[in-house]
């Protein structure tokens, strides 16, 4: 598959300036599998507010604002993967809080525009200004592109995205012209087709689950299992297990006592080495699993890798991982990990179950079914996880070449 240029600019966008595993995962993965799969250089990434979203991040994010420069024109842009298709601003720049307010404390225009809400019958808050500051006027939502905003000649695909939520009004007609004029999409699950089409979205849409479940495949498993295990043995934990990788977010932890109980049992029963393990820094895990860590008492150990890639090790070394992150979970899946999802309401995780084709008892109701779900999942034969694997690698495989088969021929996602 070859572009019209011999080394095509190639754009990526998405969240990948908030520190949070499964956003900063993203260019990672799709760097690595431009460059075996299809003999392409890597992308130029982009972000809300662009930078980093911690120090030793492996890679820098431009502003979104660049796009609409003129003189960084791109061959193609790919928006995704992720929870892109919303237009809740206040949820999205909560994300963004404390980057936000890094970024802007020292503004001029921020400060003055703070000194003006005392005489403003509606007052100005920071995220109507990141709003104004980095968006086009008409954007309904940060990462709902339309193609005609780029430059001239530039190729949109949407690739591995999920909806947040339903869309009406003028965020419905946004989204319909965004998809309809599109060179192609992949969506991640059928719920988020689903809103799409009722938003107006006529185009195809080539449904499969999310990219991540290509982890494996573009990192050696060998090789992140020995460096997981070192991990372990430099956290005092014995690397050869049973151990326990374990995350929940803020909301899935407020039934506290439930959760603590359902770890004293499966630490009594077989004696499973519990790794409180942060995915989303940015949402709160490292305080919430710190909280957890204290409580269970010695019956878990709290590791913070500090990296995209110290967390797949840590994944791929486990002998079972339960977490409320999605993409936890794909990771696990990917590296045939025994895995139980927590009970969390969100769409995506429904969405991520079915489309890998994962059993009921994967998704805990409550805290209470910990016990009895990773027995499940822990006696189950390896070679059931191995076909699951399979088969969604080869629907994500289809679903990505349709996404650069849109961006090598400019055939818009309709089919025109």
């Amino acid at each position: 598959m070859r572009f019209n240029s011999t080394s095509p600019r190639i754009g990526h966008v998405g969240t990948f300036d908030v520190h949070n595993f499964g956003d900063l995962l993203y260019p990672l993965l799709v760097d690595r599998m431009l460059r075996h799969r299809y003999s392409l250089g890597p992308t130029i990434k982009y972000g809300l507010l662009g930078g980093k979203a911690y120090p030793s991040q492996a890679y820098h994010t431009l502003g979104m604002e660049n796009l609409w420069t003129r003189g960084n024109e791109l061959d193609a842009l790919i928006v995704g993967g992720g929870s892109l298709l919303r237009t809740d601003w206040g949820v999205i720049c909560d994300d963004y809080a404390a980057r936000i307010h890094a970024k802007f404390q020292r503004s001029l225009g921020y400060q003055m525009r703070r000194l003006s809400n005392r005489f403003r019958t509606r007052p100005m808050t920071w995220t109507s200004y990141a709003r104004r500051k980095f968006m086009r006027p008409t954007q309904r939502g940060p990462f709902i592109i339309h193609r005609d905003w780029l430059g001239r000649g530039t190729r949109l695909g949407y690739f591995s995205i999920g909806a947040v939520h339903e869309f009406a009004g003028a965020d419905a007609e946004s989204i319909r012209l965004a998809m309809n004029g599109a060179d192609s999409i992949y969506v991640r699950d059928d719920w988020t087709a689903s809103c799409l089409d009722r938003a107006g979205v006529t185009s195809r849409k080539v449904v499969a689950p999310d990219v991540a479940v290509l982890v494996s495949r573009y990192w050696d498993r060998s090789d992140c299992v020995t460096r997981g295990r070192k991990q372990l043995q430099d956290a005092g934990l014995d690397p050869t297990g049973p151990t326990l990788i374990f995350q929940c977010n803020r909301t899935s932890a407020e039934l506290r006592e439930d959760l603590i109980q359902a770890i004293h049992e499966i630490h009594g029963t077989n004696c499973w080495q519990v790794v409180c393990l942060p995915i989303g820094h940015c949402l709160g895990d490292v305080e919430t699993l710190a909280e957890v860590a204290e409580e269970a008492g010695n019956r878990v150990t709290f590791i913070d890798p500090g990296s995209v890639e110290g967390t797949i090790d840590l994944i791929a070394s486990a002998d079972a991982v339960c977490a409320t992150s999605m993409h936890a979970g794909l990771t696990a899946f990917s590296f045939e990990r025994p895995l139980v999802v927590g009970p969390i309401a969100a769409p995506k995780m429904g969405g991520f179950i079915q489309q890998c084709g994962l059993p009921d008892w994967t998704r805990l109701k409550s805290w209470s079914d910990l016990k009895r779900s990773l027995h499940a999942a822990s006696t189950e034969p390896l070679e059931r996880r191995t076909d699951r694997i399979t088969r969604a690698a080869q629907l994500v495989d289809r679903a990505v070449d349709h996404v650069m088969n849109g961006l090598q021929c400019g055939g818009r996602a309709n089919g025109k």
